[in-house]
């Protein structure tokens, strides 16, 4: 079976890259979460997107990003650096003019050295997360909401819009699918050594994980986490026909590292039975619930 995506890396974004389609209409970001990783995180999306005949009318025309950060940073840079790129994705700025092929994958993709990317516009973006990942994109819808208030009212002038003004962004009408999201908060466990398969003792990876000041960002008493939710909370409220600020989550039943849940004004969290942490966003042949997931984002 001939792939319908091309891969490329980024330039500029070390571990960054790109399933290209030949014409599409939706752009999918992928966002890992802590510790986690642009390609390992999310397999096998990368080759059963051409492989499922079932939803191939979609996944044909979607574009997918594979978006990777370090786990360094607290929540707020990593979202300013999330927001820069979903800009020049959505503005057409972020891809080169010729196909960079990426060796991150290797084989089962079509390769054309002399691929012309072209310039992709898109009718619809879907943000995905995984743990961390969710959190950051929850605050990029946040800083996204501010800048275009800001420019329809004026730099320091009071951000009230009425309900009724429609506010016009891709990043704000996205489809925001997140697996097993950090929101509520992390449980903190020494569970956290056997999840993320570290080949270190529980002490030190607690240790590791202490030193970075995105894991404070994530405990369950993080003043970042009531923030970001209560903020959500009020811009819902505020502005309901924002789709961006509204997620879909689903956890596996085995989670030990979050608190399963979601916002209040959200649907309920689903769960897969038996899926752990970091199994519930990796589908193979007898796992197919995160393609579904996310194919049913579609407007």
């Amino acid at each position: 079976m001939v792939p319908n995506h091309i891969i490329i890396s980024l330039k500029g974004l070390p571990g960054t890259y790109a399933l290209l389609a030949a014409k599409p209409e939706i752009g999918i970001v992928f966002v890992h979460g802590f510790f986690g990783d642009a390609h390992d995180t999310w397999i096998d999306f990368q080759r059963l997107v051409d492989k499922v005949k079932k939803s191939s009318s979609f996944w044909s025309k979607c574009d997918l990003y594979f978006y990777r950060y370090a786990s360094d940073d607290q929540i707020v840079p990593q979202g300013k650096a999330l927001i820069s790129f979903l800009r020049r994705l959505v503005s057409s700025s972020l891809l080169p003019k010729s196909g960079h092929l990426s060796s991150v994958l290797p084989g089962g993709f079509r390769i054309e050295s002399d691929f012309r990317p072209g310039r992709r516009k898109y009718r619809h973006l879907i943000l995905v997360g995984h743990s961390t990942g969710a959190v950051i994109i929850r605050d990029v819808v946040l800083q996204e909401l501010a800048f275009v208030q800001e420019k329809l009212v004026g730099r320091g002038k009071p951000r009230r819009l009425p309900v009724s003004r429609e506010l016009k962004s891709l990043i704000l009408d996205a489809s925001v699918r997140f697996f097993a999201p950090a929101h509520l908060g992390a449980i903190c466990s020494g569970k956290l050594a056997v999840a993320l398969n570290a080949p270190i003792s529980e002490t030190l990876l607690l240790m590791l994980l202490r030193s970075k000041p995105l894991f404070h960002n994530i405990e369950q008493s993080s003043p970042i986490l009531r923030h970001i939710e209560s903020e959500t909370a009020k811009m819902q409220k505020r502005f309901p026909k924002i789709s961006a600020l509204t997620a879909h989550s689903l956890f596996g039943s085995k989670d030990a590292i979050v608190n399963i849940g979601q916002y209040a004004h959200e649907p309920r969290a689903d769960t897969e039975q038996g899926q752990s942490h970091t199994s519930v966003c990796k589908p193979n042949a007898s796992y197919m619930k995160p393609l579904e997931f996310i194919f049913d984002a579609e407007p």
